[in-house]
């Protein structure tokens, strides 16, 4: 899975949707869904990542077939000008519904990966608004995540956020906290971003 990860398919569409070869492995992860599992709120990845000054790139690669709005499908949302989101954090079925709704109103394009199947692959940047709704299929929802970093930041553990819900404030506090043991640990606030942890990837981009 590594050498896939750095040196196969997912590093080279990174690397061609990045338009660079400075590219960097930020993490992989197996997301699983059973049958009932709550829906996962509305978010922006970037609001959760504990660095500043980078770039990042998400692939969503189902483990199985992705066949109606049963199997918890990844939606995402984009507004006429992009922007930081500040919503609340939870998985209320109403706020979750009445965000959709006013998207919906407001013109916003609105994409699904309903009829993905596995392997197929898709993508977003870390400033693109996605969540996904309660699993309501009898089987398991698999999917597997990469996400790399483009760039050189910094470290950035508890940013002050003031316009934002408190909510959503110490939700992003939280899951910073968790990504800095995971991805980088040892480095302390404001320390060089990629560390050792993060390994540097070399591919040509196709033209």
């Amino acid at each position: 899975i590594r050498d896939w990860l750095l040196e196969g398919e997912p590093a080279q569409l990174a690397a061609d949707l990045l338009g660079t070869n400075q590219i960097w492995l930020l993490r992989d992860q197996t997301y699983f869904k059973r049958p009932g599992s709550e829906r996962t709120p509305w978010h922006q990845d970037a609001m959760f990542i504990p660095v500043s000054g980078c770039t990042f790139l998400t692939l969503w690669i189902p483990l199985s077939p992705i066949q109606g709005e049963h199997d918890s499908p990844l939606e995402y949302w984009s507004p006429t000008a992009p922007a930081c989101q500040f919503l609340e954090g939870g998985s209320a079925k109403a706020s979750y519904l009445q965000h959709q709704k006013f998207w919906s109103s407001e013109g916003w394009t609105h994409l699904t990966t309903v009829g993905l199947n596995p392997g197929d692959c898709s993508f977003h940047d870390g400033w693109t608004l996605h969540g996904s709704d309660e699993h309501q299929s009898q089987e398991d929802r698999l999917a597997f995540v990469a996400v790399y970093g483009c760039g050189e930041g910094a470290l950035n553990l508890a940013p002050a956020m003031p316009h934002a819900p408190a909510s959503l404030r110490d939700q992003a506090h939280v899951l910073r906290a968790g990504l800095h043991d995971s991805c980088f640990q040892g480095l302390q606030e404001g320390d060089p971003v990629p560390s050792h942890h993060n390994p540097w990837i070399r591919c040509s981009p196709q033209r």
